[in-house]
């Protein structure tokens, strides 16, 4: 089963077609899949902020019920919660960022010296 040249040209093209409908189907917003990307990033580092202080002054109300310690133990509980939602972030641009690197690093060409190291 051997194809002409214009042949597969021919399917290339179809295949092209087919892949770019699918694409703008599967688009609806008119975003490209960076933006994307980046407002999943934003979603989570809000999610991560909102659930981490939330958490954390329903810890430090508990806290505050059973010690009778009000508002000392949910004040403290919430800016535990702030403060481990930033740790959780910074880790996770930490990771991405790591990925990205050596994502880079393995792009190099065999001949060239790699500056990064």
């Amino acid at each position: 089963m051997s194809l002409t040249h214009e042949e597969l040209s021919k399917k290339i093209e179809v295949a092209k077609e087919k892949h770019n409908r699918k694409t703008s189907e599967n688009n609806i917003y008119g975003i490209g899949s960076n933006e994307a990307s980046m407002m999943g990033k934003a979603l989570r580092v809000g999610t991560e902020m909102v659930s981490a202080i939330l958490v954390g002054g329903l810890f430090g109300y508990w806290i505050d019920k059973i010690f009778d310690i009000a508002p000392f133990g949910m004040t403290i509980m919430m800016f535990s919660g702030f403060i481990a939602s930033i740790l959780n972030i910074y880790r996770m641009e930490d990771n991405t960022s790591s990925s990205e690197n050596k994502n880079h690093k393995n792009n190099n060409f065999k001949g060239s010296k790699n500056i990064d190291a």
